[in-house]
């Protein structure tokens, strides 16, 4: 069982954070992630806003899982949760990817210690339309 409850999961191109704290989500996707061709390297960052279910240092593991069920990113999560009450924000830059084809594209956390993996966030990659030639 994955650690925390997940609220939201923002795919974008960048995020910087001020020093205020505040943080800048660059190149939001509001829906499909548009490419111009295939293979295509892509740089995405996702944003996810959770709720805690326990103090302490807690592990998480997270993936990317593109079309036919290609492994496209994967790695670990470690936060030291001090507050249960408050939404903890994780922010994570720059995640290189190489897609294959069209298709649904996963998102999914899991627990350190086993496979059983949860998707937090779908979205589809399609190809851009190619513009007709004027005459």
């Amino acid at each position: 069982m994955v650690p925390f409850d997940v609220e939201t999961v923002v795919l974008c191109d960048d995020i910087r954070q001020e020093g205020n704290g505040k943080y800048l989500l660059i190149g939001v996707y509001g829906g499909n992630v548009v490419l111009r061709g295939f293979p295509t390297d892509l740089q995405l960052s996702l944003w996810i806003l959770a709720r805690p279910r326990k103090l302490g240092k807690t592990q998480a593991k997270i993936r990317v899982v593109g079309p036919q069920d290609t492994i496209l990113a994967e790695g670990g999560l470690e936060v030291d949760v001090k507050d249960t009450a408050g939404a903890l924000i994780m922010a994570l830059p720059g995640l290189p990817m190489q897609v294959q084809r069209e298709g649904k594209m996963r998102i999914e956390l899991a627990s350190p210690t086993d496979d059983d993996w949860a998707s937090i966030k779908t979205v589809d990659l399609v190809l851009a339309p190619t513009a007709s030639p004027k005459r």
